[in-house]
């Protein structure tokens, strides 16, 4: 309810309206209690006013706290005006009452760090030390000696009225109360279809009647059926309902009690023991089936969190962009989810009951090293990549995890994911680290690749021919580094046109070229020389008014049985500084 009140709302606003139910509430009840139990001047033989204080409180911040307990105390003294004769001593009931109630508030607060009042076992045994005996004996102890000097009342009679009526006012009414500002009451409503409601109506109806049946009719004990009822409440609706029919019961019990009728009556004892009977009873209803109510809940929670995870789990992996296969120790597939058809090319239903090898052929030696990590032989491996036999054109990665429910492996689940782009890429990375990228040649790096085939395997006479361009430092200084990239990348293609298909032009520095010539020294000496003319013949740059003419030089070496590559590029390198020694622009063979 006070939930509901504060939706929406400011603080201040949600604060002013939970104390206005706090001095209203509180002098409604504390008014009828000690109207109804007592002789106007002894402690009332219940006190249920003090719980509703302690509800608010719970569900407030501390900043709230002392408007809600200011509002308590007013309404505790117009409930002792209205009923009592006056006395000053008036004022201070309100504020021994509130301070009981502080008390307790602060000692549950600490005890349950923030956690459900009756959530666990722990919480439950705090919540009757707390309420149930710490704060109302404080309170007691300060209210009998009110109590005396105001009205000459005997301390021990009047210590134990106080005493238990406020102990199991706590007790019965401060789990409904906290249940029902909290909103539980509301969501519970809400969470339920339209039959749970019929049936949550119906059960609470059904014991209202018992009840109604118990106490109205004198001539038998039959108070134990209401436990028999609140079980049943416990099982089928949980928590908020046992304490509702909880409420119910002290409802019509009170009244009939008051009344002179129902079971309660019967017993040989005054009025007074016959209402704190009554309370011990509820107290005993509710320790009997709010434990139960409580493990129902608890579990009703885990069951629903189970299934809701299973099925975000299934539509996670129906949807998910890779599959899941789930295999037993056998090997053989159990169940299977995803875009199985788009990686596999089948349907999870065709792949259930079928062997690891439907994964891919090369799964069977996988599906041995599987089985010796099940026995401990071995570290299993964490991933592998395979091609699917229906869809050829991808490479897929399967990462696998080992069921372990207990000590030993009873299974494995491999989740599968398309890497075909990425393996793309990686071999795209190493044709890069192959690749010059200025001018889109092979690099030096892959040079001495072909160089080293060759000396290993050389079918024929092949040569090396390296070519260097002459004076583009100059141009680099008189152009800027920008004009000679473009007149490396013009002399690049003009070397490349000039080849043949299966010779090798790669740049191999600066402003060096390296070619690899299948054939002998002279036929590639007359291949170098045509390149030569060939780059000489027009302009390398154009621009406006600028034009610049770019030459090479060029040495050659021919590889002979045994020789490494390192012999043959140092001759061919010794050839090309004799070329520039004499005046550039020209070829020349290594003796």
């Amino acid at each position: 309810m006070v939930a509901n009140l504060c939706e929406g709302k400011k603080d201040w606003q949600c604060c002013v309206d939970s104390a206005l139910v706090a001095a209203l509430a509180y002098a409604l009840l504390a008014w009828t209690t000690i109207y109804v139990t007592s002789d106007l001047h002894a402690h009332a033989t219940m006190w249920p006013a003090d719980a509703v204080i302690l509800a608010l409180l719970l569900k407030h911040p501390a900043r709230h706290w002392p408007y809600i307990l200011i509002a308590g105390w007013c309404g505790n003294l117009i409930a002792n005006v209205l009923t009592r004769e006056w006395t000053p001593g008036l004022l201070l009931y309100g504020a021994i009452n509130m301070g009981q109630t502080w008390l307790a508030c602060r000692l549950l607060l600490k005890i349950g760090k923030g956690g459900a009042l009756l959530g666990n076992a722990r919480t439950v045994l705090g919540f009757v030390v707390c309420c149930g005996l710490i704060a109302p004996l404080v309170g007691a102890c300060a209210g009998t000696l009110l109590t005396a000097i105001n009205y000459g009342e005997a301390f021990g009679p009047s210590f134990m009225r106080w005493f238990l009526s406020n102990a199991l006012g706590y007790i019965v009414l401060t789990p409904f109360l906290t249940a029902l500002f909290d909103g539980s009451y509301w969501h519970s409503i809400r969470s339920r279809g339209p039959a749970e409601k019929i049936e949550a109506l119906g059960l609470l109806g059904a014991h209202a009647l018992l009840a109604l049946f118990v106490f109205t009719q004198g001539n038998m004990p039959l108070l134990f059926l209401l436990t028999s009822s609140l079980l049943i409440l416990a099982f089928r609706l949980g928590n908020p309902s046992v304490m509702a029919g909880v409420i119910v019961i002290a409802i019509i019990g009170a009244t009939a009690t008051v009344r002179g009728i129902g079971p309660i009556t019967i017993m040989p004892y005054g009025k007074e023991a016959q209402e704190f009977y009554f309370q011990f009873y509820l107290v005993m209803l509710l320790a009997t089936s709010l434990p139960v109510a409580t493990i129902v809940s608890a579990r009703k929670t885990a069951s629903q969190g189970l299934v809701e995870r299973d099925e975000a789990l299934r539509l996670m992996m129906v949807h998910a962009p890779g599959g899941v296969l789930a295999f037993d120790g056998d090997g053989i597939c159990k169940w299977a989810q995803g875009s199985l058809r788009k990686y596999l090319g089948v349907d999870p239903d065709q792949v259930i009951g079928r062997s690891m090898d439907v994964v891919s052929p090369q799964a069977k030696d996988l599906a041995l090293k599987l089985r010796a990590a099940s026995r401990g032989d071995c570290a299993p491996p964490s991933t592998f990549e395979f091609t699917p036999m229906m869809r050829p054109e991808l490479v897929l990665e399967g990462s696998i995890g080992l069921l372990r429910p207990g000590s030993a492996v009873s299974g494995t689940v491999i989740t599968l994911r398309d890497v075909t782009v990425r393996k793309d890429s990686d071999v795209s990375l190493a044709s890069k680290a192959f690749k010059d990228d200025l001018t889109g040649l092979p690099n030096r790096q892959a040079l001495r690749v072909e160089l080293e085939a060759v000396a290993n395997c050389a079918t024929g006479p092949v040569s090396l021919a390296i070519v260097d361009v002459d004076s583009l430092r100059a141009i680099n200084e008189s152009h800027g580094h920008s004009v000679g990239d473009i007149v490396l990348r013009e002399i690049s293609q003009r070397i490349k046109t000039s080849m043949r298909g299966d010779d090798i032009v790669a740049r191999i520095g600066g402003d060096e070229f390296a070619i690899l010539l299948h054939c002998d020294v002279a036929t590639a000496q007359n291949a170098c020389q045509r390149m030569v003319e060939h780059v000489r013949q027009a302009p390398a740059f154009s621009q406006d008014s600028v034009h610049i003419l770019a030459t090479v030089s060029c040495g050659i070496a021919e590889f002979h049985a045994a020789d490494l590559p390192d012999r043959v590029f140092h001759n061919a390198d010794i050839a090309l500084h004799e070329v520039k020694r004499f005046g550039r622009n020209g070829v020349r063979a290594a003796a």
